[in-house]
């Protein structure tokens, strides 16, 4: 089975509910293998870390912090998530060998390798960088918003698709390219809550393709009226970089020359957003009326 996410082919040995039918030109595979045997121990040293979902352990080769991997070097990373599997993500030869646990559902098997293990795998590759955004399609192209958690990424990405804008990645944001930059489609899912292992709601607009990215949107949650800022000089870049995801430290220096050539490239504000739901369509016009001035 053949799948589309991230800009990339998944060539998978089980199905992956809800995520898109490979469109046939992606530029590379990724293929995820069922094993039946165990995969191998950890080799070496480990860290344990601990994830925020319920106290789920996480055993791997590398450091677990924060929802991110830190890898010492590239090369195969084994990951054991207590209850879930075993997985072995190796970018250097596209795969993702998975040893599921006894119990786990197919819908925790397919959050952990959608949400963590395909990002990671993508990482290691160093041609691009992921980042804590959500993407909208406005226009003629990608319109991004960046956050911390909680930061209402996906609120407003959820309202903006219901407004007829189509998603193209509520969390995980991944961009490449020189010029244009390309903003990737992950999975038609967004959260507008904060359910544990949870990929979301399935959305109605979804825009499966990779989109020029237009515009870089640094969300800033206040009680003011809805305002964009704009953002400027070494600013950018550090924000950029603050909002990366998978920071491996052997990309660190390819890590900071992409992000320093997008925020020569792109447009980045400051969009200041009122703490009130009612208050998305001010949100909205004041999106419009930026894009168009600066189209």
């Amino acid at each position: 089975m053949k799948y589309s996410a991230y800009g990339v082919c998944l060539d998978s040995d089980f199905p992956l509910m809800g995520v898109p039918e490979a469109l046939g030109h992606e530029p590379r595979t990724i293929r995820l293998e069922l094993r039946s045997s165990r995969l191998p121990d950890l080799p070496g040293e480990v860290t344990h870390g601990q994830s925020l979902f319920h106290g789920r352990r996480v055993l791997t080769s590398c450091q677990v912090r924060e929802y991110d991997f830190h890898a010492a070097e590239v090369g195969p990373v084994d990951v054991h998530v207590e209850d879930v599997g075993a997985f072995r993500i190796n970018g250097g030869e596209g795969l993702i060998s998975v040893q599921p646990s006894p119990q786990v559902s197919a819908e925790l098997l397919r959050y952990w390798l959608v949400k963590y293990m395909i990002p990671f795998h993508l990482a290691q590759e160093g041609d691009a960088v992921l980042f804590h955004g959500s993407a909208v399609k406005m226009g003629s192209g990608a319109v991004s918003f960046l956050a911390d958690s909680f930061g209402g990424k996906s609120t407003l990405a959820n309202y903006l698709q219901e407004q007829g804008h189509p998603l193209i990645t509520d969390d995980d944001l991944r961009i490449e390219g020189e010029g244009p930059f390309m903003a990737h489609p992950s999975i038609p899912f967004v959260r507008p809550y904060r359910r544990q292992e949870d990929l979301g709601n399935r959305v109605e607009r979804f825009n499966s393709r990779s989109e020029p990215l237009r515009r870089i949107y640094i969300l800033e949650l206040s009680e003011s009226s809805a305002r964009v800022i704009p953002v400027s000089g070494v600013e950018v870049a550090a924000i950029l970089l603050k909002q990366s995801r998978f920071r491996l430290t052997e990309r660190a220096a390819e890590r900071f020359r992409f992000c320093t050539r997008l925020a020569s490239s792109i447009r980045v504000a400051r969009l200041v957003v009122p703490r009130a739901i009612h208050r998305l369509p001010e949100v909205h016009e004041v999106l419009l009326t930026d894009l168009e001035e600066y189209s």
